[in-house]
């Protein structure tokens, strides 16, 4: 099939706009999160369930399908990619270890404290505190990493 064809183009966009979406949603959610911190009571609770039910639904669909069109546009490429390289094997490694951290551990920690802040009053707890910031350093993390993959993504070391 090759990288000029109109199909293999038309997914590269599909797999551009996943990342775009995806990511982006991941992006910006910290920036939510902070705002909900800092408005307290039922404001800042709607915007905290506000921003999980949006970065959870349709930017959780598109990460899950950047891999997918990323294997489609290695398959597609009639060996102008492949899995051996090293620029791709690290952007999945890196994927998957991204994955595990928001799915494992940012996603559960931020509905921990949107359940938390649907039963408090006032300032928030030291528990509230404290999940707060073990959210904040893993949603860092995920964000670099994607950021890396972005850029191994555009600048194909030792391709």
């Amino acid at each position: 099939m090759g990288v000029d064809t109109d199909l293999y183009n038309l997914v590269l966009v599909l797999h551009l706009l996943a990342v775009i979406i995806g990511f982006g949603g991941m992006f910006i959610a910290p920036f939510y999160g902070n705002e909900a911190r800092n408005r307290p009571g039922p404001e800042g609770l709607a915007v905290a369930e506000s921003t999980l039910k949006v970065t959870g639904a349709v930017p959780t669909v598109a990460v899950c399908a950047v891999p997918i069109l990323g294997i489609l546009l290695i398959l597609m490429s009639d060996d102008t990619w492949k899995f051996s390289e090293a620029w791709i094997s690290l952007s999945f490694l890196l994927y998957i270890v991204l994955m595990g951290l928001a799915t494992g551990i940012q996603v559960p920690t931020v509905r921990k404290i949107v359940a938390l802040r649907r039963g408090a009053e006032g300032d928030p707890s030291p528990e509230m505190q404290a999940l707060g910031k073990k959210a904040a350093t893993i949603g860092g993390i995920v964000n670099l990493l994607w950021v890396v993959i972005l850029f191994l993504m555009v600048f194909k070391p030792g391709h």
